[in-house]
């Protein structure tokens, strides 16, 4: 799968890439919202587009409500993945979780969060398996 993983924690986006990479998958990440919505203009819509909910200067909220606006076919080509440390239904995820397909914790269990990755196929009813 192609994957744009867009958070301002240096660290997760390691992390994550190191994961996904290590499961065949091609990803690119940025620290900010800004960022990934200049990657968005210059590559096109990923298959799987995972946004942390809080962020400086732009927040997961703001940076899909842009993208909704200005690149739509991101919502019908990517399944969008929100990632929080927060509760589901906290005051700052409300907003966010209606931007996204689904939302995960930042996982404490990697394996679990890999899990996660490999069934998105059966989810989403395509074919994302390619990279």
């Amino acid at each position: 799968m192609n994957i744009l993983l867009v958070d301002d924690d240096i660290s997760i986006i390691e992390l994550f890439e190191a994961l996904l990479k290590e499961e065949g998958h091609h990803t690119t990440a940025a620290l900010s919202g800004l960022d990934a919505f200049a990657l968005l203009a210059k590559n096109g819509p990923p298959d799987v587009l995972l946004v942390d909910v809080s962020m400086p200067r732009m927040s997961g909220a703001e940076f899909l409500a842009k993208v909704k606006a200005d690149f739509p076919e991101v919502y019908t080509r990517s399944r969008i993945i929100g990632l929080t440390g927060f509760k589901k239904g906290d005051s700052v995820t409300r907003d966010f979780e209606a931007l996204v397909h689904e939302m995960v914790q930042k996982p404490q269990d990697l394996d679990g969060f890999m899990s996660f990755i490999r069934t998105l196929p059966s989810r989403t009813g395509r074919d994302t398996t390619t990279p």
